[in-house]
């Protein structure tokens, strides 16, 4: 059985765009929670659907190679995850900070493009395609995330330490070459890489899961009704690193949205941020969404669409929620053949499902009004409802995670103290 013990420490690049804005641990207006046993139930489901990592592209990888009487600098390129199977896995939140994950017994196949030159005359090079095909895999993962705000500002670091893995089999072939170099000293190409690839195997895929933690933005993907917001982007960059408590995890994110042509325009400021009870409920996942964040949606698109006014009446302000104990009240400033009006409609949260993505909105129900005003009443609340869904508050881009939720079981919970709404869910 090969072995590999290695303790390493890798920070993440600055995979995204450089938002303006620096963000501190106070910065999130949007949070998620997911407790021991709701890791380990996604990651249960997931083992029977890791069809959606096939494909995955993971970093070039370039060796210096010395065969006795030549050496050749050799190179793997497009190399992806052809298949991959986790027969056991599992995750513990021990309260110290650290996330860890146990692996027994994975395999998997990669793919990959192979190219060599000589590195003295006659320069001979050749290339093919080949496999790498690991089974018996077993892995102890210990990481711990922080946030730098010094080498690449408000980017998650990932430090993935104290990593145990070992590898049963290991296996590369080579196909398509046709120099003399290949055809003569194939095994010995062969087992060169091999031996290099064993104290690697854990790297690459470490570089593919940081890769992964700090794909931090999305663009909105608007309804039908809404196919010129394109300019609207929501930041998505962590503000701090995983809190680890006993039996549950947290991440908190920015989920600041923009109009990307005016990053300067910015509608969100820390002081309407409260602080979070992260443990307040223990349901597998939780996603809390501060009232700003439905603020800073409902400004963007007031200010650069006009999204909320009709040709019968005009918003003159953007519409602003307060959540209290199970109850959102939404605020609009109208005005109306001359005359202006306060509306007030109360709103019950929902869920909604726009491709891979869960947004959040609200359906309203008659308030308060004053002046009273029973036909603009009306006209208000048949417009918001239908406006402020396809200005929905998008969550977050999580492909892997989404699939496995049903929209049909999240129970809403509005809470005073924090100005929050809590999206409560179990896994199926």
């Amino acid at each position: 059985m090969l072995q590999c013990l290695v303790t390493i420490s890798l920070n993440s690049e600055c995979y995204t765009r450089q938002f303006p804005r620096n963000l501190y641990v106070n910065d999130s207006a949007l949070t998620m929670v997911v407790t021991e046993s709701g890791f380990n139930h996604f990651i249960s489901k997931f083992k029977q659907d890791t069809h959606r990592i096939i494909g995955t592209r993971f970093p070039d990888q370039n060796f210096h190679l010395n065969l006795g009487i030549i050496a050749v600098d050799f190179k793997l390129s497009d190399i992806i995850i052809a298949e991959f199977i986790v027969h056991e896995a599992f995750v513990i939140l021990d309260g110290n900070q650290q996330l860890q994950m146990n692996i027994v017994n994975a395999s998997a196949v990669f793919n990959f493009q192979w190219e060599f030159k000589q590195t003295s005359y006659p320069y001979t090079s050749d290339q093919g395609s080949g496999k790498i095909i690991i089974k018996d895999v077993s892995a102890h993962l210990t990481m711990q995330t922080d946030c730098s705000y010094d080498e690449c500002p408000n980017r998650m670091i990932s430090n993935v330490s104290n990593v145990q893995v070992q590898i049963g089999v290991l296996h590369l072939q080579l196909s398509g070459g046709q120099s003399w170099i290949y055809q003569s000293m194939i095994e010995l190409v062969i087992n060169a890489v091999k031996n290099i690839l064993v104290g690697k195997v854990e790297i690459i895929a470490k570089e593919a899961l940081i890769y992964g933690l700090n794909s931090l933005f999305i663009f909105y993907r608007p309804t039908k009704q809404y196919q010129n917001f394109q300019d609207v982007i929501k930041d998505e960059r962590y503000t701090n690193g995983w809190t680890v408590g006993k039996g549950y995890g947290a991440i908190m994110y920015s989920g600041y949205v923009y109009n990307q042509n005016n990053f300067t325009d910015e509608y969100m400021q820390t002081s309407m941020l409260q602080p979070i009870i992260l443990n307040r409920f223990n349901s597998h996942v939780q996603v809390i969404i501060q009232a700003a964040a439905f603020n800073n949606v409902y400004y963007i698109f007031h200010k650069y669409y006009n999204s909320y006014s009709t040709t019968d009446f005009n918003i003159l302000f953007a519409p602003y929620i307060e959540f209290y104990d199970q109850k959102a009240l939404l605020t609009m400033q109208i005005i109306y053949q001359g005359v202006q009006y306060t509306i007030k409609l109360a709103g019950n949260p929902l869920l909604q499902k726009i491709g891979d993505q869960s947004c959040a909105y609200f359906e309203f129900q008659k308030y308060e009004m004053k002046p009273y005003n029973e036909i603009l009443e009306d006209l208000v609340l048949q417009n918001m409802n239908l406006v402020i869904k396809n200005t929905c508050y998008m969550i977050m881009n999580n492909p892997f995670m989404d699939p496995y939720l049903s929209i049909s079981r999240v129970k809403a919970i509005l809470t005073q103290d924090d100005n929050s709404i809590r999206f409560l869910t179990n896994f199926e």
